[in-house]
This record gives C-alpha cells, structure tokens and sequence, in this order.
C-alpha cells in the first residue's frame, strides 16, 4: 500500500490504481480514426455511397475529418460499439438508406479484423504513461484497466505499446 498527497490532503491505503485505456494510456486519435475512416469506407462500399459522403459518416462515428480528431462528444471513446454503430445506422437513415444491425456488426468486425494485423502504426502511448506506471509498481501499486473495448483487444493493445506487464487485471466489455 501507498499513499498520495497534495497542497492539503492525503490519500492513504491505496493498493490498486485503475485506468481506462483511451485517452489515458493510449492517444485514441490515431488508432480511433483510422478504425472510423475504415469502417466509413466499408460502409460506403457495402451500401454503393458517394464518396462526397465520407466525412458525413465518420462524422456520425465521431471523428472530425477537417481537425483529424475524435469529437468530444464522441459517440467513438465513449460509447458502446453498439451505440457507435446505431449513430452510423441514424446517419444512413437520414440519407435514406436502409440498413440493419446484423449488416453493421458484420461490417464492423471486418474491419476490425482487417485492422488488427497492422494497428501497431495507429497505436500511440500518451507521453510519460510508462515511467508514471513503473513509480506506481515501484510503490507497490498493482494497476489494473477497464475499458469499453474487449479485454482481448486492450491486452494486445497494451502489450504492443510495451505497457501490457504493469497491468494484472484488464475488465473489456466482454
């Protein structure tokens, strides 16, 4: 155990830290926006869309094109896969297409496991996240993550960004 302490306050008995991967290990804009941009390119393929509608779709996942960064408001860093891919479904309808859940998560998980093989570019560590966690080890902390994202994906994630052993615990979705 281990304490913490700032201008006035103490936090004591501390034995575990907790972390969420996006935005807090990992920068989740490269890696975020090259799964939205694909996912819009598999969409407009499937459904035969112009391309004119590119930045509309990765937009209603939530990445804005024109600053080449995820929207605060997400729904991609924040939401659920399934609330990412009901926004996009929203967007379609909106442009009168009909789509169904069963197509989106097909198109979803082709993307995904088209992207895996060659994420490490897209994969970035948020600088000083390493030293930060070998301190909290070297204090006896054991770190653990929770995230949306599935626990198999976060450790492969992890473990490419050379981070993966400080964590004894990953909770995903799953």
């Amino acid at each position: 155990m281990f304490s913490i302490s700032g201008p006035g306050w103490v936090v004591e008995g501390i034995e575990v830290v907790i972390f969420d991967k996006d935005g807090t290990i990992a920068d989740i804009h490269p890696y975020w926006g090259e799964i939205i941009r694909r996912r819009a390119r598999a969409v407009m393929a499937h459904y035969q869309l112009a391309d004119s509608l590119f930045p509309q779709l990765c937009r209603a996942m939530g990445l804005s094109l024109a600053e080449n960064r995820l929207l605060p408001e997400g729904p991609v860093g924040l939401a659920s896969r399934e609330e990412v891919m009901q926004a996009l479904r929203g967007c379609l309808n909106d442009l009168g297409v009909q789509s169904s859940a069963e197509v989106m998560a097909a198109l979803f998980t082709q993307v995904h496991e088209a992207f895996s093989s060659g994420m490490d570019r897209y994969l970035q560590l948020i600088p000083g996240t390493q030293e930060f966690f070998a301190g909290l080890q070297r204090a006896g902390a054991r770190l653990a993550v929770v995230t949306s994202d599935t626990a198999v994906n976060t450790r492969q994630a992890l473990d490419k960004l050379g981070v993966g052993g400080y964590f004894s615990v990953i909770v995903g979705r799953d």
